[in-house]
């Protein structure tokens, strides 16, 4: 990593400071005095407790590279929503004029995060196209760009674990412009991608694949398939100093996937190695489970397959549900002002000399309601022949076709409220007209 504008350590630094939560504006340095004053206390719990653990790892990786100028270094923007999906990103200005854009990792916090990050997120990669936190990382990242363009020479994005997995999409997913820009993507330890994801990102994996690379070192980097076209090592790392082992795996290697477990050679540089046995074990599974072979074993499991679906669907049709809500909204909107507008003219004021109800406009606005509910029944027609033409060969694609199915049923429900909305205003329509008819009666 001698090319690039930051080597190992100071991009393993960068996905510890996504763990910490650092307020926007505040320099790691000072932060990081400041858990140095907590970190002996008795009487740490819960996500203050969590952030010291950080805090040790974050100082193994320092001890290791002797590289100081951390201290400086600044959260200048974060986007924090592990209250909703679990994704929280962060931008770190380090005083060089590039940044350095780095997602956190699996948490276990609180249950609920775990149910965010190994559920929702970890797990639903293996039947999806995108999950929620990949959604919300992109458009970080594009809202960084737009906001700070070319403020940076240079970006770099990096993550460990699902965070390192997020880092690789929004790298691939980013606005062209900004692909120019990133100098270079590390995920560190990583899971990779289903098939169905790979093939639905083909193109933009081949414009920005060559901006990544991926380390592993755990058994969790080398789940699921990575890109072709990106660097795809396995490094050395130092099992943690813990004994025994469970159904016959020792203890050490499942508990290795910390960045602190990353040893680093001469001049900062990773040392690679053979993928142990276990961990290839663990990538052979993965892919099997993802290829359909396990299908039977998680439609099983309702707890898990119930808390995926119902998390991961609005990565499927939130662009569509959102279309669909402003259009519904629209009509409200324009329901009450039409009303309003009506009342105020000739029910609020007594009547005298001469008035005319104008209704012509309403006639158009029920006609745009049909062209709507027309284009509504084309679209859930057109998604309904997709759907039959699926087959149930993987999780991915059984996933998808249940989603399809939902996605119709949704269509065709807000087909039906747009045809009441039009019916209602054409009763409106000829209530007024009656109306008019009987007023214009009394001065004929």
């Amino acid at each position: 990593m001698s090319n690039y504008v930051y080597n190992t350590p100071q991009m393993l630094l960068a996905t510890q400071v996504a763990y910490l939560d650092i307020p926007e504006g505040m320099s790691v340095g000072k932060y990081v005095e400041y858990l140095m004053t907590l970190k002996d206390s008795k009487n740490l719990k819960g996500k203050l407790k969590k952030q010291c653990e950080v805090l040790n790892d974050f100082m193994s990786i320092v001890e290791k590279s002797n590289y100081q100028d951390w201290k400086s270094w600044k959260v200048v923007n974060r986007c924090d929503k592990n209250n909703q999906s679990g994704m929280y990103g962060c931008l770190i200005d380090t005083g060089y004029g590039d940044a350095i854009i780095g997602f956190r990792g699996s948490e276990s916090v609180s249950g609920s995060q775990v149910i965010k990050d190994w559920v929702v997120s970890d797990a639903g990669m293996y039947m999806s196209v995108l999950t929620q936190q990949q959604k919300d990382a992109s458009d970080y990242v594009r809202n960084i760009w737009n906001k700070y363009g070319k403020k940076y020479s240079t970006y770099s994005i990096t993550g460990h674990s699902l965070g390192g997995n997020l880092a690789e999409h929004a790298t691939i997913t980013a606005p062209k412009e900004m692909v120019d820009h990133i100098d270079h993507t590390v995920s560190f330890d990583g899971p990779g991608y289903s098939q169905l994801y790979l093939k639905a990102h083909k193109k933009e994996i081949e414009r920005a694949g060559g901006k990544v690379t991926h380390l592993e070192w755990s058994f969790v980097g080398g789940m699921l398939s990575q890109p072709s076209n990106i660097e795809d090592k396995v490094i050395q790392a130092q099992n943690p100093d813990m004994e025994g082992s469970v159904l016959g795996i020792q203890k050490a290697e499942l508990w290795r996937h910390a960045t602190s477990s990353v040893v680093l050679g001469d001049n900062d540089v990773v040392v690679t190695k053979e993928r142990t046995a276990f961990a290839q074990t663990t990538h052979n599974i993965t892919v099997t489970l993802e290829s359909g072979s396990a299908l039977w074993l998680l439609s099983h499991i309702p707890f898990v397959r119930n808390v995926i679906f119902a998390n991961t669907i609005s990565s499927y049709i939130r662009q569509l549900r959102d279309k669909v809500e402003r259009t519904i909204a629209d009509v409200r909107e324009t329901f009450k002002n039409m009303t309003n507008a009506l009342y105020q003219k000739y029910f609020a004021p007594r009547v005298s000399g001469d008035f005319m109800i104008n209704v012509s406009a309403v006639p158009a606005l029920c006609s745009e309601f049909v062209a709507v509910q027309d284009k509504f029944n084309r679209i859930t027609e057109n998604v309904e022949n997709i759907r039959r033409t699926l087959r149930y060969n993987s999780i991915s694609g059984a996933y998808l076709k249940t989603k399809l199915f939902c996605m119709c049923n949704r269509m065709n429900r807000e087909a039906r409220k747009i045809k009441k909305y039009a019916d209602v205003l054409g009763e409106i329509r000829q209530i007024y007209v009656n109306a008019d008819n009987e007023v214009s009666d009394l001065y004929i």
